[in-house]
């Protein structure tokens, strides 16, 4: 027979082992849609663009504002559902609603008025060039009138793509004082790949962009005579490119979880704890 102590030992051994058991997370699926599995509950399935919870054929869509991101948090081991990299603004103080991460991009405000009120530095973080470096949103030498080119980086809302785009609005000052606008160039996310919660720390966007000419598709003569051609305005910037770009990951607290390595580690601790005090008495 196992002894009192011994008894309370084995039970909470047990119990310990059973506290690891409750949440299986799976790792995301690069560039594709990415679910949290739970043993029994609730569930999340997130993509970059949307989350819902799921239980067998009940399917909850967090966009609906009686539905909370973190509603059944305790399922999926305290985790929230969100789509992409956004975060949850839960607990007591929350609303339960999904929302961009403070230190985001552009592409991560959902509605008109978070995104065109969005902070000049999340503009700037979003536009980078072919090889993931910020591009100077500043000045740079222009080709006519001895002058430079402002680049100016922020949000801008696109009605008819239903999303907030990385924008940049290019002016041209000359030397002579004179000043006029290129145009503007804005890329729209076509698909992201999350890998915040990998080693890799990245976010893989393929973006296209759209040059606005701000030129009257005739040759703008200055007042100091010089000529800018029609195709100066037409073209537009080399940088204004479809590209894929890679953007590292916004600094943010992420609470563990457990993946089924954790899992098979747990019912073998079970089984080893229970082992030993098995074998103890024989």
């Amino acid at each position: 027979m196992i002894g009192k102590i011994e008894k309370i030992g084995l039970i909470g051994a047990v119990l310990f082992a059973l506290l690891l058991l409750p949440v299986v997370s799976a790792q995301p699926v690069v560039g594709q849609a990415s679910v949290t599995f739970s043993v029994s509950g609730f569930s999340c399935d997130q993509n970059a663009t949307a989350a819902a919870w799921v239980n067998g054929s009940v399917r909850l869509d967090v966009s609906d504002p009686s539905i909370r991101c973190d509603q059944y948090s305790a399922d999926i081991g305290g985790q929230s559902c969100c789509p992409g990299i956004q975060v949850c603004n839960a607990g007591a103080g929350g609303d339960g609603t999904c929302g961009p991460q403070s230190a985001g991009f552009c592409w991560q405000y959902l509605d008109q008025s978070t995104c065109e009120t969005a902070l000049v530095g999340v503009g700037e973080s979003s536009v980078i060039d072919d090889s993931g470096n910020p591009l100077v949103c500043t000045h740079t030498p222009s080709d006519y009138c001895d002058g430079v080119e402002l680049t100016g980086c922020n949000c801008r809302w696109d009605s008819a793509a239903g999303q907030c785009l990385s924008n940049t609005n290019v002016t041209v000052f000359c030397e002579s004082g004179e000043t006029f606008d290129r145009g503007s160039c804005s890329w729209q996310v076509l698909s992201i790949q999350n890998n915040c919660n990998t080693t890799l720390n990245n976010i893989i966007l393929s973006k296209i962009s759209e040059w606005a000419s701000a030129g009257t598709g005739a040759p703008l003569v200055l007042n100091d005579g010089t000529t800018v051609p029609a195709g100066y305005f037409i073209d537009g910037p080399d940088w204004c490119n479809d590209a894929e770009r890679t953007y590292q990951c916004p600094s943010a607290v992420r609470l563990p979880f457990f993946t089924a390595f954790n899992f098979i580690i747990a019912i073998a601790l079970l089984i080893g704890i229970y082992t030993f005090y098995i074998c103890k008495k024989q």
